[in-house]
């Protein structure tokens, strides 16, 4: 390995994760974006009027926050001009996952090209994660932000990072063990770090930060991750998917059929998803 890709030591993880994260121009040009999600995911639910003030300071992500939210208006009424005109209309919580997906999306589109990946895959597999998660009785939005270390790692290491995933292309070797090797981390735990940076809280950041551990194998966002594979969304990477016991299933009270409609739901999520991706292009 290069002289100038420093491990990650144990012992102080989180300063060594900040060097890197303060060491990337495209991580801090996040920070913003994930801030304001940070924000929102602190309750369950605002009032309208709050959007634009957490919002407020950022034009490019209130723009086109606004135009997913209308991309969605179909019975031709006057158009909302405002997130908290559009809350009030269409409800609280169609708005802010909708800033979320554009917020993690705008992530991505930073982050992915460091490493040569396809930023609407990444988005597309948190999709799918957090709609799954969704299904399995978590209601928050972990599964979204759970995997933003990947793009982390890649705008941290560029080229390097693009070489380790290609490795593992067709293999058996899980995406975390190969991190961990190359770098002394793994995206789960480093993803962790900079949702840690940008105010999210605890809860979250240990759901991330965990979810590949193999002690935590029955936990809900490391059960959705592997459901998301197995349906094809895997970020663009073609590594490992696992396996999921059925042990752990019935643990969230999954069946054959619940399975059916959990794949279901996937695929109507992702499918919203891709069309309001369409909505970060320029406004």
């Amino acid at each position: 390995m290069s002289a100038h890709v420093a491990r990650l030591n144990a012992a102080n993880a989180q300063a060594e994760a900040r060097r890197l994260i303060y060491g990337s121009t495209a991580i801090r040009r996040c920070d913003p974006w994930l801030r304001r999600m940070a924000s929102l995911m602190q309750r369950e639910e605002f009032a309208p009027a709050m959007l634009n003030r957490i919002l407020g300071g950022d034009p490019q992500l209130q723009a086109v926050a606004l135009k997913a939210v209308l991309a969605e208006e179909t019975n031709g009424r006057s158009a909302p001009t405002s997130l908290t005109e559009a809350a009030s209309r269409y409800g609280y919580s169609r708005v802010r996952d909708t800033i979320m997906l554009v917020g993690i999306h705008l992530c991505h589109l930073e982050m992915a090209p460091f490493g040569q990946f396809d930023a609407k895959a990444l988005t597309i597999q948190a999709v799918a994660i957090w709609t799954a998660a969704n299904e399995l009785g978590d209601r928050s939005l972990t599964g979204l932000v759970a995997n933003i270390g990947i793009g982390g790692l890649a705008a941290a290491f560029g080229s390097e990072y693009r070489h380790v995933v290609q490795s593992l292309a067709g293999g058996s070797t899980p995406l975390h063990q190969a991190e961990k090797r190359a770098f002394g981390t793994d995206h789960a735990h480093f993803g962790a770090a900079i949702l840690r940076e940008a105010g999210f809280n605890e809860a979250i950041c240990y759901d991330a930060e965990h979810h590949t551990d193999s002690d935590a194998g029955s936990e809900v966002i490391a059960v959705a991750e592997v459901v998301a594979h197995q349906m094809g969304f895997d970020g663009g990477m073609a590594n490992a998917a696992g396996d999921i016991s059925e042990e752990a299933l019935a643990g969230f009270g999954v069946v054959e059929s619940s399975m059916a409609r959990m794949a279901v739901q996937i695929t109507n999520q992702v499918q919203w998803s891709e069309r309001l991706i369409k909505c970060t292009e320029m406004v």
